[in-house]
């Protein structure tokens, strides 16, 4: 007799899934019991039961099969002892306990192998998961076959349409038309209702298209749009289709692509690039789609696609009648991208101009064209923008993809984190509403952070390379365990004196974590003095790249750079270092334990962290960049600058931004002085300082043009009003009125009335900072002063004094400590 070992898995459905009894049990402590239990009458469908005979079923069905492997230097071919079904899913495989892709990171070769995309480094740990069934289940097979109908929309109602007009309308063209509708597959597009597709194509078309207020596909049957089959199940809804509308936009040929003219330029593809061949030299050569697809006026689209020119000539993606330019970087792969909304019904076009320091027979190359109706995938007033589609992207492949694919938004949160965070006394339920964007971000970053033990890999560097595709939406965290990890071991002499490297890098939203102690978790580099100099100045045992963070270790470097090196060009990005310690020991290279160079709108947060050099330099400097759209933030907590005697302990350099950043420091200890510069004349000292608790530090202003950071050390300075009738120009001695509300010039007055001088000009009724104790600069006197002259009060202005009565004296070369 046989076994019946079919499952009919069903949910369990109430009527009112949110409300339930309180009973007390004991003081302050209450039972929530749901309603449904004492009122069965309330279950609309009884769940599978879940008992010792599912599982039965449930072992007796599927068998999974764990087999691990020791990789041998480069392999990429591994057997398989359990055979598996190719194509459905049935196998797992994971490098260091990251999953990898299929197709992406490996193929399923046969039922007996799998062949990873790349080699690996030996004794690399690999284990594959095959799930063999023992037989097909009935109702699998019928879900399986109900689901690919349901995908490409032929339920029960488009089935029968279709039979019904076949059978009335049996022409070949009739039904070559039809069949085209079979095959099309995949959307084309969403619209929000069945209404605005039809505006869309009031016409028809033979494609499908899903509507977002119902998740159903729809098509055309010759008179008008109607519903087909639910597309957007519980599974997918929060997911999102994109159309790119470009063909062939990973150049397998050069199919749909022309260079408008062949006295312009010929066209040929390799490695999936679009080589362009420079034949005449005009101004307005490109490449072009033309009649594929026209762009709808008033919709926002995506628009994006590289080029790897050789002359810096302006370029500009032109669609729609709107163009987005930029200024490439000669002889590197250059990204366009931008939400434009079409004015016209121009063609895709990619401009690059070779009129200007191009010969015939030089090339300019393309690559990943996309484009992306945003309005048509989330619907008129829901486009996301930029930042957030690229978000998006960013958790495919070379963010960019052929035809239509469902991709998730930034913030997945799914119906188990709703079911959690419900009011289960009122039985208020929550939707995505209910969450903060910070909240989001959080909930974004836990769920798609992925842990890569170092311990499981040979070394640090090997570890690093599990880190596959890192993305926003594909974040990692190297944890690692307590120990000495000497980076001078996992590279060659030759690898490091390449051109090319710059040192361990920890890639943009990658973070390292140690998990112990980090006096006793140490990654460090000590170049040899013998190697090329170039090296030395080139190399930093960290190069550290766009978001992340780092906790809980110490980085040491010696003949090199700096120690850490973060200067690599991510706007916006965020970076969080907690518990390190940087060292710089003394030798060749920079004193820097932390070299930075930030970019608009990036935050650095520093708590507990340990700047060290052995040099009589900073141990901490940040320079901004050119031309920022926003400022970048730091944050500095507890934090402790430590150099060897010498004169600076943090630099902050300006080199043009044309903003003003902002630095806050609470708690910190700084040997020597702060200096804010600027790189070169005229660049100006654009830093906003605020200080709580910090250890008395002089802060110097060195600026060609007399500018200066509005800083507040708040043991130190005070914002106060000037109610005199004019201004109170930098560096007067200033006291309050009778009541203490406002401020005016000391004057003739007691000189102990004063309780500080102005560090800018005040406008009269208007406020400013005052200096109240600790270090002033000389330079804001307007006096001529060397270390340990003293400074008085005469005729209500500040004078250098030999006798008498004086406010402070110069305890060191530029900078007056006050007796306030």
């Amino acid at each position: 007799m046989s076994v019946d070992n079919n499952i009919d898995f069903k949910d369990h459905i109430v009527e009112y899934p949110n409300r339930f009894k309180q009973t007390a049990v004991a003081p302050g402590i209450v039972e929530l019991v749901p309603t449904w239990i004492e009122t069965p009458e309330q279950i609309i469908q009884p769940g599978t039961p879940v008992d010792s005979e599912l599982f039965k079923k449930l072992k007796d069905n599927v068998t999974c099969y764990s087999q691990t492997y020791t990789a041998t230097e480069g392999q990429t071919v591994f057997p398989v002892t359990h055979p598996y079904n190719v194509g459905q899913s049935r196998i797992s495989v994971y490098i260091g306990g990251v999953k990898q892709r299929a197709i992406l990171d490996f193929t399923e070769a046969s039922s007996t192998s799998f062949i990873l995309n790349v080699g690996l480094p030996a004794r690399t740990k690999v284990e594959a998961v095959t799930i063999s069934f023992v037989q097909p289940l009935a109702n699998d097979v019928q879900q399986q076959i109900d689901s690919i109908l349901e995908q490409y929309g032929f339920n029960a109602e488009r089935i029968d349409w279709l039979s019904n007009t076949l059978s009335d309308k049996a022409d070949k063209e009739y039904v070559d038309n039809v069949t085209q509708i079979l095959v099309s597959g995949s959307p084309k597009g969403v619209y929000s209702s069945l209404s605005a597709l039809a505006a869309a194509f009031p016409s028809g078309n033979s494609n499908t298209y899903v509507t977002s207020n119902n998740g159903k596909w729809n098509f055309w049957n010759g008179v008008s749009w109607i519903a087909g089959g639910d597309y957007q199940t519980s599974v997918v809804q929060n997911a999102t289709n994109a159309t790119n509308i470009i063909q062939n936009g990973n150049f397998a040929n050069v199919s749909g692509w022309d260079a408008v003219s062949s006295s312009n330029g010929t066209l040929a593809v390799s490695n999936n690039e679009l080589i362009y061949t420079v034949v005449g030299l005009v101004s307005s050569s490109r490449i072009q789609q033309s009649g594929i697809y026209t762009p709808i006026i008033g919709h926002k689209y995506y628009v994006r696609g590289d080029i790897y020119p050789k002359v810096a000539n302006t370029s500009y993606i032109s669609f729609g009648g709107v163009d987005s330019s930029i200024a490439p970087l000669p002889n590197a792969w250059n990204k366009i991208s931008r939400v434009v909304t079409p004015i016209n019904t121009t063609d895709f076009r990619y401009y690059h101009p070779t009129n200007s320091g191009y010969s015939a027979g030089d090339t300019v190359k393309f690559r990943r064209m996309l484009v992306v109706d945003l309005t048509a995938a989330y619907g008129a007033g829901n486009e996301p923008d930029i930042s957030e589609f690229e978000n998006v992207l960013g958790n495919l492949a070379n963010s960019w993809f052929e035809g239509t694919t469902q991709i998730k938004p930034a913030v997945y949160l799914t119906q188990a984190l709703l079911n959690s965070k419900v009011d289960k006394v009122f039985g208020k339920g929550l939707s995505t509403n209910d969450f903060t964007d910070a909240d989001k971000e959080i909930l974004r970053t836990i769920a798609n952070k992925k842990i890569i033990n170092v311990s499981e890999f040979a070394n640090l560097r090997l570890a690093m390379a599990a880190a596959v595709y890192p993305s926003a939406d594909n974040r990692y965290e190297l944890r690692i365990d307590e120990g000495m990890y000497d980076l001078m071991t996992m590279y060659s002499q030759a690898e490091i004196e390449s051109t090319s490297f710059v040192g361990f890098t920890i890639p943009n939203y990658v973070s390292l974590v140690g998990t112990g102690r980090k006096e006793a978790t140490i990654i460090k580099m000590e170049i040899p003095e013998t190697w090329k100099l170039s090296t030395i100045q080139r190399v930093a045992p960290v190069a550290y790249q766009g978001n992340g963070g780092m906790q809980n270790v110490t980085v040491i470097g010696r003949n090199c750079r700096y120690t850490v090196h973060d200067d690599y060009g991510y706007p916006d990005a965020e970076k969080s270092i907690k518990n390190c310690t940087f060292k710089k020991l003394a030798g060749l290279g920079n004193s820097q334990a932390w070299g930075e160079g930030s970019f608009s709108g990036m935050k650095f947060y520093f708590e507990d962290v340990e700047f060290i050099t052995e040099y009589g330099q900073a141990p901490y400097s940040t320079h901004n960049n050119l031309n920022f759209e926003r400022p970048s933030y730091h944050r500095f907590k507890n934090c402790k600058f430590i150099n060897s005697g010498g004169y600076f302990g943090i630099r902050f350099i300006t080199l043009a931004s044309g903003v003003v950043d902002k630095v806050d420091m609470e708690g910190c200890y700084i040997d020597g002085i702060i200096k804010c510069e600027e790189y070169q004349p005229g660049d100006g000292c654009l830093f906003d300082i605020n200080m709580h608790s910090c250890s008395e530090v002089p802060i110097l202003i060195d600026a060609t043009n007399g500018s200066q950071p509005v800083y507040m050390i708040n043991e130190e300075t005070k914002i106060v009003k000037n109610f005199e009738s004019t201004t109170i120009t930098k560096g007067t001695p200033v006291m309050f009125n009778n009541d203490g509300s406002v401020v005016l010039r000391l004057g003739t007055n007691d000189p102990s009335l004063m309780i500080g001088i102005a560090l800018q000009d005040i406008p009269s009724q208007g406020k400013g900072t005052i200096k109240t104790k600790g270090y002033f600069s000389v330079i804001d006197t307007g006096l001529t002063l060397v270390k340990g002259d003293k400074v008085g009060i005469v005729g209500g202005s500040l004078s250098k004094v030999t006798n008498g009565e004086y406010i402070g004296v110069v305890t060191r070369n530029g900078f007056i400590k006050l007796k306030l």
